[in-house]
């Protein structure tokens, strides 16, 4: 049995958790602003990419996506917007749909614990993180967001591993535990089967989860309740500088992407004839380019 003196720490400890868990809850309560202004980029460049046929922008949605998909022989041969400009484009309004819930649903809670320049750096790192992993990995073809999705899940889960002695079990549970699942649940589910394993790109999802939970645990946190007061100890102020320098860094290197993507899609793509392969979809044969991936 318990003494006295554990009995009232064990419920001062279950007090002080209940109050943070209150607090915590508080601080995911605010206003977000760039994961919707990310999500306004990746609709644009999938509507674009989706609807051209329809628009009447058929041609130069097609010299889009042949100048800026991740081709890692391109890259090599210097074509470095491909690392920034893949996981902006999409094959279908699927594709798009599934990676801008994941960016709402799980960006917003990362936003409000990060700070919009914490934010800005942990979801382009973790997005340059899949495309290398992609390039590591072999891939003659990929696109999509969803290596910056996953290293949002990591990011996640870092800030409850941050927090994880303030937290109930209940919350490790769900702020740590659950994201996990969900991680190794989609990575085992996208590696299913031959055209599984084509379709997916497992190696841009690994890259971009481990690259969101190394940035979610070096990264200041400034999470903070109703009375703007802060869920943890603050870093040094040199911390909040350097986030915020990373972060224009980045945003600078994709403003130029984007640019040399636009400058060169205005004429047709000088790349080499891929060997592809024959892919059958109900009575209808279509065919790939070999190795090539969705990110999905």
């Amino acid at each position: 049995m318990l003494s006295p003196e554990e009995r009232t720490a064990r419920e001062a400890k279950r007090l002080e958790q209940a109050l943070f868990r209150v607090r915590l809850g508080q601080a995911y309560r605010g206003r977000t602003v760039v994961v919707w202004a990310i999500a306004a980029v990746l609709a644009a460049f999938g509507l674009l990419l989706v609807g051209g046929s329809y628009f009447g922008a058929a041609e130069v949605a097609d010299h889009v996506m042949l100048n800026g998909a991740l081709m890692p022989e391109r890259v090599v041969q210097g074509e470095w917007w491909r690392l920034v400009s893949g996981p902006l484009l999409h094959r279908s309004l699927s594709h798009l749909l599934i990676n801008l819930v994941g960016l709402v649903l799980i960006g917003r809670h990362v936003e409000l614990a990060f700070v919009r320049s914490g934010f800005v750096s942990l979801y382009l790192g973790a997005s340059i993180a899949g495309a290398l992993g992609s390039i590591a990995a072999g891939h003659v073809v990929s696109v999509g967001a969803s290596g910056a999705i996953f290293g949002l899940i990591g990011g996640f889960v870092a800030v409850g591993l941050r927090l994880w002695r303030q937290l109930t079990w209940q919350l490790q549970r769900s702020l740590v535990g659950l994201p996990i699942v969900i991680v190794f649940g989609l990575l085992i589910l996208g590696g299913i089967g031959d055209e599984g394993a084509r379709a997916t790109d497992v190696a841009a999802h690994t890259g971009g989860t481990l690259g969101g939970l190394t940035l979610g645990l070096v990264l200041p946190l400034n999470l903070r309740d109703f009375e703007n007061r802060p869920l943890t100890a603050p870093g040094p102020r040199w911390s909040s500088r350097v986030m915020v320098v990373i972060a224009v860094v980045l945003s600078v290197v994709v403003g130029l992407a984007v640019t040399e993507l636009v400058r060169r899609s205005k004429h047709a793509p000088a790349l080499a004839q891929p060997q592809l392969r024959e892919l059958a979809v109900g009575d209808a044969t279509i065919r790939l380019p070999v190795g090539y991936r969705t990110g999905v």
